[in-house]
């Protein structure tokens, strides 16, 4: 992975991680944890807006390779604890109930996209209009992938040891 592609790996993944923790602190009822996942958003935040205008200063200077690099993630990211037992099934339980999942990441792309003036970008040399030309259809390519999740989603259970074997059914 380049400079670059760290940059934009890195902008994804705090803004994802602000995001999953705001909307926990939506669904817990807990006055003291709600407070603690509200400031660490808040803290998200701040890292997110380092990144992101960091990429932004690359984009100026060698926007032909900051789009390749982009483009190389911006698709879809892994985020930090995937090699962990039962990852996926946790994922599924946290956009089950609303906190983060494609829907999310799509909006996240979008605002990056946004943010980033990549549709504006112009004098781009081949690789990076072709680049360009990808990264702009991403949110459509995103919604497909979102509805299709949705579409495939059946009711399930869901047990984890570190719950105490608990089990729970969700929609």
């Amino acid at each position: 992975m380049d400079v670059y592609q760290i940059l934009v790996y890195t902008s994804l993944q705090e803004r994802a991680t602000q995001v999953s923790h705001r909307n926990t602190g939506k669904v817990v009822s807990e006055p003291l944890l709600k407070g603690i996942l509200q400031n660490i958003a808040a803290d998200e935040a701040k890292h997110f807006n380092f990144y992101r205008y960091a990429f932004k200063a690359i984009i100026e200077v060698d926007p032909n390779e900051a789009l390749k690099s982009a483009l190389k993630l911006l698709p879809s990211i892994d985020m930090p604890g995937i090699s962990m037992p039962n990852f996926r099934e946790m994922a599924d339980v946290v956009r089950r109930v609303g906190i983060y999942g494609p829907w999310e990441y799509k909006a996240i792309v979008d605002e990056i996209i946004k943010f980033w003036n990549i549709g504006s970008l112009m004098h781009l040399n081949k690789i990076g209009s072709q680049a360009q030309e990808k990264i702009m259809g991403l949110s459509s390519r995103l919604e497909k992938v979102a509805k299709y999740i949705e579409r495939k989603a059946q009711k399930k259970s869901f047990s984890f040891d570190f719950l105490y074997n608990q089990t729970w059914a969700m929609d």
